[in-house]
C-alpha cells in the first residue's frame, strides 16, 4: 500500500545518487529502503521513528541494499542527529500524527544542508487551529497538480455523497 508512495515521494524529492536521505516516523521503512537504492553506495540513508517494534521490522526487511540504513528510536521533535547532516528530509504519513508539527518542521529544517529539500505526504488535512501555523502558511508547499486534482476530486465526491445521505 505504501510502495507506490514511496516512490512518489522520492521522486518529489529529486534524490539522486550520492545523497544523505532521512526518513523521519519511518514506520516499517519503505520510504528508507527505496531511498538507499537511489542512493547507491555513495549515498547515505537514516530512518527514525518511536516505535521500536516498528524498526525491527524495518531493519530485518533492509537487506540485500546498496548502503546500509541506520536506524533511530527517535521522535520527531527531537532527532538525535547533528546540524546539516541531510540533503533531503522525507516523511510520509507521519507529520499528522506528530503531536508538535511545527515542531517537528523545525527539527526537519535543522538537519537539513542549507538548500535541502523537505519531503512530506499527509492524508489528513492540516489544521490551523491546531497550534500549525507554520504547517498551513509559509511552511507550506505548493501540492503536485495531479495530486491536488487527484484530492479535490476525492473531497468533492465525499461531500456529494454526504449532500445526498442528509
Amino acid at each position: 500500500m505504501f510502495a507506490p508512495c514511496a516512490t512518489q515521494l522520492l521522486d518529489l524529492a529529486a534524490v539522486e545518487p550520492g545523497e544523505r536521505v532521512l526518513d523521519v516516523a519511518c514506520g516499517t521503512g519503505i520510504v528508507a529502503r527505496r531511498a538507499a537504492a537511489r542512493v547507491g553506495a555513495g549515498g547515505v540513508v537514516a530512518g527514525s521513528d518511536v516505535n521500536e517494534g516498528m524498526l525491527e521490522v524495518a531493519a530485518a526487511t533492509a537487506i540485500d541494499l546498496p548502503v546500509r540504513i541506520e536506524w533511530h528510536r527517535a521522535d520527531a521533535t527531537a532527532l538525535p542527529l547533528p546540524d546539516g547532516a541531510f540533503d533531503v528530509v522525507c516523511c510520509q504519513q507521519g507529520l499528522q500524527f506528530v503531536p508538535d508539527p511545527p515542531l517537528a518542521l523545525r527539527e526537519a529544517r535543522r538537519v537539513l544542508t542549507p538548500g535541502g529539500r523537505l519531503a512530506l505526504a499527509v492524508w489528513r488535512g492540516i489544521d490551523p487551529t491546531r497550534s500549525s501555523p507554520p504547517l498551513s502558511g509559509r511552511w507550506s508547499g505548493t501540492p503536485v497538480r495531479g495530486q491536488r486534482r487527484r484530492c479535490a476530486r476525492r473531497s468533492a465526491g465525499r461531500a456529494a455523497r454526504s449532500s445526498a445521505a442528509g
